[in-house]
């Protein structure tokens, strides 16, 4: 069987290197050429040799400790090589070898190539990333409890748009638009009020023992919630429209069997969709003309005067205070969600080709919640 010297062996498996290969020696190399600090330092001797202290300067934000580690690697690799001259202080310098300046090449390509394009990577990470901007003011207003009675109110005031998708997939940018979540006003009032009846209260200070336990002891808190309603989405729906989209407003204190908003530019009115020259409502609906499919879309995908109805609603609860003995004492809690049992309407439907375009259909939340709770402490 023949032999093979050790640079026949080498020779051999430099052929069959493959770097695709989880196993080849070449994966660790790759790995280790990819660190940045590897990169700057092959790129600032390519210039010449350089000093420890006049590397740790130039590479800014590398610390001793990653630069010692980085060169010792190097110079295992045999990338660069390590000279010391004996003085006070000791001299070190650092020069490439003839295989690091072959590297240096490759390197200080990449490092120019970063600095030329770097603003084009910006613009195509905030193209894939997109963004969110959030504006808000929020004022709160605070009386503290005396004369039994207290009032906390807090109102803000709020803008949330978005950069996230595109409206035609043409299109160089993404759609700037009214984020989903955007509520523009919000406002909360929680007042808390002691009854004024009972022993130490206002009415009924000499009541007998038996009348201030059903009077006396009352506590009525409430919190009530006002908001403007979320912007409809539109982002499935490529609308014709004929008309300015702005200028279409919600009205949800009409009739519930009619559209909260006007319909009419959202479909044709030629004799195509005319029945005795009357505008036939299921014509239009079947119009295929409305249908857009492989147009460039202009209709906005949400709009700030489009949107769902406002939330309004009050929650209360009654707490009656109870001395049971010195150390033990009871509250017991009546309390009433959704107090004037108001309904809320869901969002109107959004599709021109359903009869219920722009009309609301359903309701969105439940009726008037009692319920009643005992705490007890000893």
């Amino acid at each position: 069987m023949a032999t093979m010297t050790a640079a026949q062996r080498r020779e051999q498996a430099r052929v069959e290197y493959d770097a695709f290969i989880k196993g080849c020696p070449t994966n660790q190399l790759l790995d280790r050429l990819s660190d940045k600090w590897v990169s700057l330092v092959v790129a600032a001797l390519s210039n010449g040799p350089m000093r420890y202290s006049d590397l740790g300067r130039k590479l800014a934000g590398v610390s001793p400790k990653m630069l010692t580690q980085t060169l010792r690697t190097l110079e295992r690799d045999g990338i660069l090589t390590r000279s010391v001259t004996p003085s006070v202080p000791v001299r070190v310098d650092y020069e490439l070898t003839p295989l690091g300046r072959s590297l240096a090449v490759l390197l200080t390509a990449v490092k120019d190539w970063a600095e030329a394009h770097i603003d084009q990577v910006h613009t195509a990470r905030e193209r894939y990333d997109g963004e969110n901007r959030y504006d808000a003011a929020q004022f709160r207003l605070e009386r503290r409890f005396r004369d039994g009675y207290s009032m906390i109110a807090s109102y803000t005031w709020s803008k949330l748009t978005e950069d996230l998708s595109l409206l035609n997939e043409t299109d160089p940018s993404y759609e700037h638009r009214i984020a989903r979540n955007d509520i523009p006003h919000r406002l909360v009032l929680n007042p808390i009020v002691e009854l004024p009846f009972g022993r130490n209260r206002k009415f009924g200070k000499d009541v007998n023992p038996v009348v201030n336990a059903v009077i006396g002891d009352w506590t009525v808190s409430a919190q009530y919630q006002w908001q403007k309603g979320r912007p409809l989405d539109l982002a499935s729906r490529n609308l014709y429209f004929n008309g300015d989209p702005n200028a279409l407003k919600v009205d949800y204190s009409g009739d519930p069997d009619k559209p909260v908003f006007d319909i009419s530019g959202f479909y044709f009115h030629d004799a195509a969709v005319q029945t005795n020259g009357v505008d036939d409502p299921a014509k239009q609906r079947a119009d295929t003309r409305i249908r857009l499919d492989r147009n460039i879309r202009t209709f906005p995908s949400r709009l700030s005067s489009l949107r769902g109805p406002n939330l309004n609603y009050m929650d209360v609860s009654f707490v009656k205070a109870i001395t049971l003995t010195g150390r033990v004492r009871a509250q017991l809690h009546f309390e009433l969600y959704n107090a004037f049992n108001q309904v809320f309407y869901s969002e109107p439907n959004t599709d021109p080709t359903n009869a219920a375009f722009g009309k609301v259909t359903q309701q969105s939340n439940l009726p008037r919640n009692f319920q009643i709770g005992t705490k007890v402490t000893f």
